[in-house]
Order: C-alpha cells, then structure tokens, then sequence
C-alpha cells in the first residue's frame, strides 16, 4: 500500500510540475502540496485537476515525404484525437495506422461510432493496409 501511495504522490507531483511550467520552486511546490492533499478523496482530485488549464504545445510532424525502403513497414502514430480525428489536416501515408488511445472525450457512443466510419472512410481504407486501435481512459 505505502508503494501505492508514493506512487500517487510522485504523480501529483509530476501532474503539479507540468501545469505550473515549474519543476522546482515555490509555484511547483505549493501545487504539489496541495494535491497531495487531495489523494484521499479521488474524486475531489479529479475534480480539481480537471479545472486546472492544460499546457498545449504545437509540433510541426513529420509529413512521411521520406520515401520509404523496402521491406520495411511504416507506422503512423496518433492519439488524443478526442472525436477530432476528422478534423485533422493531414496524415501521412503508411501500412499501419496505430491510434494510441483517448479518440473520445468521454466515450458516449456517437463517438465511437463516429469514429469507426472514420477509420472505414477512404480518407483512412486508402492509406493504410492494417489500422490498430488502443483504448484510452477516454474511449471507455
């Protein structure tokens, strides 16, 4: 159980490290020892970090313009799609097309039926011979 505990404890500390941009200092610190506060009743910690605001940070992907050699096997890797897959602009071609989790926000059934008729749309059937999917703590 004492494992258990730090390992939640390291979490939160972690989880108050990344939304306060801080890995050391006062503003990390006192995040942390206000979450730890909260372990015991989960849900008045989730309650909580779910208010808190998220850092978002844009990348420039990989376009797949590399052309690719032979006997090879390209994956393509998304998550986080949050029912949004349609949305995205452009997914390189590839063999297999891995989503590695949370393609709903809370897993209501229009989602994931929206999301299967992504996956079997030609957008998605004509680049990629296989398509895995990963459940996330969203898409239950």
């Amino acid at each position: 159980m004492s494992f258990l505990l730090k390992s939640v404890s390291n979490a939160v500390s972690a989880t108050a490290a990344a939304v306060t941009g801080s890995s050391s200092g006062g503003a990390a610190a006192a995040a942390a020892v206000a979450a730890k506060k909260l372990i015991a009743d989960p849900d008045k910690y989730w309650n909580t970090i779910g208010k808190t605001a998220h850092k978002v940070i844009q990348v420039k992907p990989n376009l797949g313009t590399t052309p690719q050699p032979p006997n090879t096997v390209r994956f393509v890797c998304v998550s986080d799609t949050h029912s949004l897959e349609s949305s995205i602009p452009y997914l390189p071609a590839g063999d297999v097309l891995l989503h590695a989790g949370d393609f709903t926000d809370v897993g209501a059934m229009q989602d994931l039926v929206n999301f299967n008729k992504w996956l079997g749309s030609e957008q998605i059937t004509s680049k990629y011979r296989h398509k895995i999917v990963i459940a996330g703590n969203h898409g239950m």
